[in-house]
């Protein structure tokens, strides 16, 4: 899309030429990422981890804010509960991936907050990394989570580019239609090629990454389910060893009770005899 381009039928232009409309169009864009940032990372915390959010004494996403939601998230999930990106198929590369733009999104906060104009080219840094953030809190996601988060976010994932597309444009000083979202050309086509094989990268880098952990987990999950087994064979022994010395130790003790009994009879028997002499 050039500053030339205008939408097809009677749709309306709003040029947004004058800084005011720029800076509204940014503003309202960036307010809407932290929004979606605060509202899926505090629901995931509530799924995965609601003491996290009553120790922060957070009740809501707009409560917990992006800053110190992200901090928080970065240390219980990024350093303390690592095991949560193995079991899903995040590499230890993609983890810290996520930490960094975990971190990277804050920006987002800060120039929404403070009222920033940034670049266009700061505009999809932001977009990418609170893309990114979003597509991993996608595949961290358990069963509950997954069904209720699945497809809103989906849904913000698969129009990212077309929906947030006006806001980049705007801080070029493009015109934007106003038109639904889904119409809205996503970026000029050779930048769009050059995305969508970028993208088209990353999801085989990342099929390749998820195939690798796959294979390491398999064969993880073989020697613990060997070790598992001889550790129960050697329970199986042990279990028989004990059955076996219990069974000696009974033999000797009725073995001995026998004897003493048989000690005792034989010294009453001594005892009346010699009572019968006297």
């Amino acid at each position: 899309m050039d500053s030339t381009s205008t939408a097809t039928g009677d749709n309306d232009i709003a040029s947004l030429q004058n800084d005011e409309d720029r800076f509204l169009a940014i503003y309202r864009l960036l307010s809407k990422w932290q929004n979606q940032l605060e509202y899926f990372l505090y629901q995931f915390c509530k799924t995965h981890a609601p003491q996290l959010l009553v120790d922060c004494h957070w009740s809501c996403p707009e409560e917990a804010e992006l800053t110190q939601l992200s901090e928080k998230f970065t240390e219980y999930f990024c350093f303390h509960n690592k095991r949560v990106f193995r079991d899903h198929g995040v590499s230890e590369e993609e983890r810290e991936s996520f930490c960094t733009k975990l971190q990277s999104v804050r920006r987002i906060r800060n120039s929404a907050v403070h009222r920033v104009h940034p670049s266009a080219y700061t505009i999809r840094s932001y977009a990418n990394d609170a893309l990114d953030v979003l597509k991993i809190v996608q595949r961290l996601g358990n069963e509950e989570f997954k069904k209720s988060f699945n497809n809103p976010l989906n849904e913000i994932i698969q129009t990212f580019w077309e929906i947030n597309n006006d806001g980049i444009m705007a801080s070029q000083g493009h015109p934007v239609a106003q038109t639904k979202p889904e119409c809205i050309p996503l970026l000029p086509k050779m930048e769009q090629k050059e995305v969508n094989m970028k993208r088209g990268l990353e999801d085989q880098k990342i099929a390749a990454q998820r195939k690798a952990f796959n294979i390491a987990k398999a064969a993880e999950d073989f020697e613990d389910s060997k070790r598992a087994k001889d550790v129960r064979l050697r329970r199986v022994e042990q279990q028989e060893e004990e059955a076996e010395r219990k069974k000696i130790e009974k033999a000797e003790r009725f073995k001995k009770q026998e004897e003493d009994a048989a000690a005792r009879k034989a010294e009453r028997d001594e005892k009346a005899k010699g009572e019968c002499r006297s």
